[in-house]
């Protein structure tokens, strides 16, 4: 496909209240180490695409956008090292122009709109000295026909894009028909809005650090129990470096959601989380869940007009018990609110909590799986429109990039046909799998509408076999990994040429050379050493030897070596006398 060409910028002039200089929220600094480091990456921006009414002029689009910019300081603020945010009281936004050439005016619009993503993608955001937002204009005979609109992760989340989206079209639809739009400045202006600045003070009231304490002790109290991987199974035979979507679309499931709903009286998220869960449990045996929820936070009312980065995940925890799948969704909305109560902290508190946790647990906390319920800002143009009944289920598959999880749930759509995602990262999660626990949630889902489906005949109706481990798995703390795993784990990360690793009278337990003095400075290359090691866990304890026998693998020889130390080394190496 050609390109499209630039015919130069428009300039939309702002003015907001004031100039300022603060602190970060806490949504923000969850958001800015990522963001700071990795600019380039899709993760770091959001982007929303707008197909323009006919008729629409680009003095429409400049005086839209100068109330967009104007009224919201996270779009107009620089992000300084500190880090600060340093709010402009006033400047330009300046617009990318470009016109359609003749061979892609056939094309959809929304091709057009990928083009005006991917041109604005190329030039990235400095957020130390430019604006956290890019705006391009795409025009035939110089009539606007699309935009879209990127942004930066730390100036707004994905509700705060479903915000703008939303303000746009009506300042938009209001600059067509000639109303005066809203003043942000002077005595017509409209009411002061709650910005980033305001919610950086707020956090630093008394009530709110308490609350930060106590939701620091919530997530601890739930790591310290947490299974190490919510999705523990052996890699793909033939694994790709991509991730991968699968759409199941149902207009079975929509039914039989909302059937469900009206039985156990709660939401259509909280049924279809529970489906994921009790699906995903039937297939790896876990029935602990503990896992990020992408936590809007907007739940008081001054949030519900904000832009910012505001969205944290919270951290759910159930388990996959009980008589029925009824009493499973119960459950889930329990903890889901709960969890929702807990998700707002200071990120610098919490990592050095999990670091502590992990460092003792033998584990690295991975953000394996998640389920988005902010996500209706990037879901596909799927509308609510009736389907009819007979229309086949089907599943539609596209490669994805936006998630780093090894796997990720988000709902497209809760109309009569029920959309809903699974994105996996394809080295550890293949498209059969995929395919599997898809077709697994919407048996689930049609069955329990007809009935309270028993917990013990949930394997024969969702028609999934539950994975059968051979000797090389073990279950530790709640956690599944592999011997052979944590074995290539111990030979990485200290260096040694053979090991040996078996359940013993202290639990997981390596056998190695002495190649470090002492055992907390092996914990803790092993710890440094475990991140992104998927079914993996350090050693609970270290058994340091003279030397190497013959056979590695011969646990008996290794315990007839000489032993130079042996323990735990859960006391921090940093606090000892550093190895040689």
């Amino acid at each position: 496909m050609a390109d499209l060409e630039p015919t130069g910028q428009l300039r939309v002039p702002f003015r907001g209240e004031r100039d300022a200089t603060g602190q970060l929220t806490y949504g923000q600094r969850d958001t800015y180490a990522w963001v700071t480091t990795g600019a380039d990456d899709i993760s770091a921006l959001l982007f929303w695409r707008v197909r323009l009414p006919d008729g629409v002029s680009t003095g429409d689009i400049t005086a839209a956008l100068r109330v967009l910019v104007s009224r919201h300081e996270s779009l107009r603020t620089n992000y300084l090292h500190g880090p600060l945010q340093l709010i402009s009281g006033s400047g330009e936004l300046f617009v990318d122009m470009y016109q359609i050439p003749p061979g892609l005016r056939d094309e959809p619009v929304a091709a057009i709109e990928d083009l005006l993503v991917a041109q604005m993608r190329t030039k990235g955001i400095d957020l130390a000295i430019d604006l956290p937002i890019r705006v391009a204009v795409a025009t035939v005979d110089d009539e606007p026909v699309a935009a879209a609109f990127l942004c930066s992760h730390l100036a707004a989340d994905l509700a705060s894009m479903a915000v703008l989206g939303t303000e746009f079209g009506e300042l938009l639809a209001m600059s067509m028909v000639g109303i005066p739009l809203p003043a942000v400045t002077g005595p017509t202006a409209e009411p002061h809005r709650w910005q980033p600045l305001d919610q950086a003070e707020f956090e630093q009231t008394p009530a709110s650090l308490r609350r930060n304490t106590s939701t620091i002790k919530y997530w601890a109290e739930h790591l310290r129990r947490s299974p190490g991987a919510m999705f523990p199974m052996p890699e793909p035979d033939e694994p790709i470096g991509e991730h991968l979507s699968g759409f199941l679309q149902t207009t079975a499931g929509g039914r039989a959601l909302t059937k469900i709903v009206d039985r156990v009286g709660t939401g259509r998220q909280m049924v279809l989380l529970a489906a994921v869960c009790t699906v995903m449990s039937v297939r790896t045996g876990i029935r602990h869940c503990v896992f990020a929820l992408m936590s809007g936070n907007r739940f008081r009312q001054r949030l519900h007009g904000y832009v910012g980065a505001l969205a944290q995940d919270s951290l759910l925890a159930f388990d996959i018990e009980g008589d029925d799948f009824d009493e499973i969704v119960r459950r889930v909305a329990v903890a889901t609110l709960t969890a929702n109560t807990y998700s707002q902290y200071d990120i610098d508190e919490l990592l050095a909590v999990m670091d502590e946790i992990g460092h003792e647990r033998g584990i690295a906390f991975n953000r394996d799986f998640s389920f988005n319920n902010v996500s209706d800002f990037m879901a596909l143009e799927v509308g609510d429109t009736e389907v009819p009944d007979d229309t086949p289920t089907s599943i539609m598959w596209q490669p994805w990039q936006y998630f780093p999880e090894m796997l990720m749930c988000h709902p497209v759509s809760f109309g009569s046909q029920l959309v809903v995602a699974l994105t996996a990262n394809q080295r550890h999660v293949d498209k059969a799998e995929l395919e599997l626990l898809l077709n697994g949630v919407e048996r689930l889902l049609v069955a329990a509408a007809e009935d309270v489906v028993p917990l013990e005949k949930l394997a024969e109706i969702i028609e999934i076999e539950p994975l059968q481990r051979d000797a090389d798995w073990v279950c530790v703390d709640s956690c599944w990994a592999r011997l052979s795993l944590v074995r290539e784990l111990v030979l990485d990360a200290v260096d040694v040429p053979a090991a040996c690793v078996v359940m013993g009278e202290h639990g997981l337990t390596a056998y190695l050379p002495a190649a470090v003095d002492n055992v907390e400075a092996a914990h803790a290359l092993c710890m440094a050493e475990l991140p992104d090691r998927y079914c993996t866990m350090a050693p609970r304890h270290y058994v340091l030897c003279e030397g190497t026998p013959d056979d590695p693998a011969d646990v008996t020889a290794w315990q007839a070596l000489p032993v130079i130390a042996e323990g735990d080394g859960r006391v921090r190496a940093s606090l000892l006398p550093e190895a040689t």
